[in-house]
């Protein structure tokens, strides 16, 4: 496996993870992010 194709498999592999923790703690991260922006 040369190494472009292995940084495109982590990259995608965090991406993926990434998602499924936003989908998860989307009410978590409204109320996280409010006294910020306020």
């Amino acid at each position: 496996m040369d190494y472009g194709k292995w940084l495109y498999q982590q990259k995608r592999k965090t991406r993926e993870a990434h998602k499924k923790s936003q989908r998860h703690s989307t009410t978590l991260k409204e109320i996280r992010l409010r006294p910020e922006t306020n």
